[in-house]
């Protein structure tokens, strides 16, 4: 004997069939169009270009940039930003992160993460995560799952120029690919005071030769009262000399 469903049986399994016709459709249009991103752990090993020796103590920031909106390249804002330290082994790892969601025109590009490393005997380094050599089959929108391309390989660090100058107009760069620091509407120097100390000490360094005044020390980042406690100062006092 058979019973038939009742009325409310019907809207529930029509329901339930609802949120898994959702859910399917989701999974798939993330696949070809993500709007969630995870990233694996990072790790790699700093060294010395000229001894392979391994450097220790260098700054690694990592930043995952989203573009978009009417403009395609238009800079939308951060997704994560990472801050380590390498080891006396000159490693480093970068955590893993993961799902966050991107609603609207946002996503990240196949360049990001955006990773700098920065030590005060050598050159700044900067690397994106872009495959190579870059061509349209493999630059766009990065894929859900976001892996390193440099895993578990050696970073070379060139010992920096005695010509200040040249060294002058390598930190300049640097600035440039940092604005997202220092002028991030949403407290992005929190993540990073390690590098907000490291461009202060450079400046000070260098301004005992009149160079680097377009460097910013810690207490010119400007107004961050938005921001609360603690301030620019007081997060990266320990690293400024």
């Amino acid at each position: 004997m058979t019973h038939d469903a009742t009325p409310a049986q019907t809207r529930n399994r029509k329901a339930w069939k609802l949120i898994l016709a959702i859910a399917v459709a989701l999974v798939v249009l993330n696949v070809f169009y993500p709007f969630v991103w995870f990233s694996t752990e990072f790790r790699a090993r700093v060294v010395d270009e000229s001894t392979g020796r391994p450097v220790s103590g260098a700054i690694v920031l990592a930043n995952w940039e989203l573009v978009g909106g009417i403009v395609e390249e238009n800079l939308l804002g951060q997704l994560a930003i990472s801050e380590v330290v390498t080891g006396t082994d000159g490693d480093f790892r970068i955590p893993a992160w993961g799902p966050r969601f991107v609603l609207g025109l946002g996503h990240l590009a196949t360049t990001e993460p955006k990773i700098r490393i920065l030590s005060p005997n050598y050159s700044p380094f900067i690397l994106n995560n872009q495959p190579r050599p870059m061509m349209a089959s493999n630059y766009g929108r990065a894929d859900m799952v976001i892996h390193f391309l440099y895993q578990d390989q050696d970073l070379k660090l060139k010992p920096r120029s005695t010509d200040l100058h040249a060294y002058d107009q390598a930190l300049d760069y640097l600035r440039l690919e940092l604005s997202f620091i220092y002028y991030g509407r949403n407290c992005e120097w929190r993540s990073a005071p390690r590098t907000l100390a490291f461009i202060h000490n450079r400046k000070r360094e260098l301004s005992q030769h009149h160079r680097g005044a377009q460097l910013y020390y810690v207490n010119e980042l400007g107004n961050q009262t938005h921001c609360g406690d603690p301030s620019p100062v007081k997060l990266s006092r320990e690293y400024l000399q």
